[in-house]
């Protein structure tokens, strides 16, 4: 996980970024192994033709997580004719499996959408412990899901397995902690490389750019 915290070497990072590094084209001083990394061995995507797909790896008990999520859903509403984003839990470490579970639980439930942003306002913004199964039952009790209904799916072997689906996802892709931004199967991008949260949604903007130009 990375905390907010560590934007507040914003400084520190910009003058990193003008170290000596791999530039692009038109880089607008975004450089590989500076910016963003190469993934080692590029992966395969699913991405319609003409788009880019983009995978957002996270965790809700990530502050950095809950303050980029407004920056990335006003990007992707401008830029959905353009890219496949799908989000997928960050799981670098045992203690985050449990809100994995949450994650793949409101999933099946049908409840993704609506859960994400209520999690990271109530673990963020109004400091809700949600650290035990009781507490997740009153909290999606609130969004219509029965008691009953939610421990069956969070204590199902169907959702662990799917956590462990996801530790290897992380892995193929080198993810460190949450956020992580993938894109194309290609580029990765994480808090340790930027200066601010608007930085990495504009170098987010340039690889999708890149890649675009790449199926081109």
């Amino acid at each position: 996980m990375y905390r907010i915290g560590r934007w507040g070497l914003g400084a520190l990072m910009l003058l990193l970024a003008c170290a000596p590094g791999q530039a692009d084209d038109g880089d607008h001083g975004i450089r590989a192994g500076t910016n963003y990394k190469e993934i080692t061995t590029p992966q395969p995507t699913n991405a319609p033709a003409g788009k880019v797909e983009v995978i957002e790896f996270l965790w809700y008990d990530c502050q950095t997580c809950y303050v980029m999520q407004p920056l990335i859903e006003r990007w992707l509403a401008e830029n959905r004719d353009r890219v496949a984003y799908s989000r997928v839990p960050a799981v670098t470490g045992d203690n985050m499996i449990y809100f994995a579970r949450v994650f793949y639980t409101a999933d099946t439930l049908g409840v993704l959408d609506k859960a994400t942003p209520a999690l990271f306002a109530a673990i963020h913004r109004y400091a809700r412990l949600l650290d035990d199964d009781d507490k997740l039952v009153g909290f999606f009790g609130d969004l219509g899901v029965e008691r009953a209904r939610f421990l069956s799916v969070f204590r199902n072997s169907t959702t662990m397995a799917k956590v462990r689906e996801a530790q290897v996802m992380n892995r193929r892709y080198d993810v460190q902690g949450a956020p992580t931004l993938v894109i194309d199967g290609r580029y990765r991008i994480d808090p340790t490389m930027v200066a601010s949260p608007d930085a990495m949604i504009e170098e987010l903007d340039f690889l999708v750019k890149r890649a675009l130009k790449k199926k081109d």
